[in-house]
Parts: C-alpha cells; sequence; structure tokens
C-alpha cells in the first residue's frame, strides 16, 4: 500500500451509488447559474461544474485523469446536455481560469507560502512523536484541513529516515 492510500487525504471511490452522486454531486440551481455566467460554451460549464463539485468533495482540484465518468455523466444529465460534449480540461490557461473563477466563488484560499510553513511546521512537530510517514502526514492534514496541497506538492515534501 502507497502513503497516499495509508492517509487521511480525500480520495475518490470506484464506483457511486445514485443517492451518493445525488448528495454529492448534483449542482444547486446558484451553481448552476455560476456556470453559466461563468463560461461560453457546454463543455467548459460541464467542466467547471465537475471542478466546483470536486472541489467540495476532495478539498483541492482533481487531475483531469481522476475525473470519474460517473460524476461527468451525472453533471451532463443536470446542464441538460448529451454525450458529444466533452470536457474541456487540456488547456492549461483555461483550467488556470476555472480555478481562480472557483475559488472566488468558493472563497477558497490557494495553497500558498504560509499554508506551506503551517504544514512544514505541524509536520515537524508529529514528525517528533511519530515513526510512520503515513501518521505523520495524517496529523499534518488533520491539524490543517481545509484545501489541500496537489499531489505533486505532497511529493516534494522533504523525507526524513
Amino acid at each position: 500500500m502507497s502513503l497516499y492510500e495509508e492517509t487521511v487525504y480525500p480520495q475518490l471511490g470506484a464506483a457511486f451509488a445514485a443517492d451518493e452522486l445525488e448528495r454529492y454531486f448534483t449542482p444547486t440551481a446558484e451553481e448552476l447559474e455560476f456556470a453559466n455566467k461563468g463560461a461560453r460554451s457546454n463543455g467548459s460549464r460541464l467542466t467547471l461544474l465537475i471542478l466546483l463539485k470536486l472541489l467540495q468533495a476532495l478539498h483541492r482540484f482533481p487531475a483531469p485523469s481522476e475525473v470519474p465518468a460517473a460524476i461527468v455523466q451525472h453533471i451532463r444529465i443536470h446542464l441538460g446536455i448529451g454525450n458529444d460534449v466533452m470536457l474541456e480540461n487540456n488547456d492549461a490557461v483555461q483550467r488556470s481560469r476555472q480555478f481562480a473563477a472557483i475559488r472566488e466563488y468558493t472563497s477558497v484560499r490557494r495553497w500558498a507560502k504560509k499554508a506551506r510553513h503551517l504544514a512544514v511546521a505541524a509536520g515537524y512537530a508529529a514528525a517528533l512523536v511519530m515513526a510512520r510517514r503515513a501518521d505523520i502526514v495524517n496529523a499534518t492534514i488533520v491539524r490543517h484541513s481545509g484545501t489541500y496541497p496537489a499531489s505533486r506538492a505532497r511529493a516534494g515534501a522533504p523525507q526524513h529516515g
């Protein structure tokens, strides 16, 4: 089992029950309005809503490969668009704009220098009393819950033997 799998870091399951999709991934009228005002094309609206709902569920923006087909289909239904409409997540500039719009809409702050310093301090404090890396990561996440750093930020964290 990898370090990632041993942590409390939020992850998506492989399958979703209908009630889970309904409860966690159904956009509200306000969220639909946000997507309609914030995106010009159906593909952009679909992408914006999926990123918003996954940020709410995971407390981070997922990599495009992490987005389950069931969630995409569920949001398509609520937008009233067909299967021919694809996610528009290949353009880094557009993705950056979408992240910024969602952060503004949700009042979520970006994982910044201050947050990294807090996480390092919490990790150091945990490392003084814990031996397993997964326990240290869990202690850091639990202590500073909110928006989590991307996996590449976690991967670059210092490792001490």
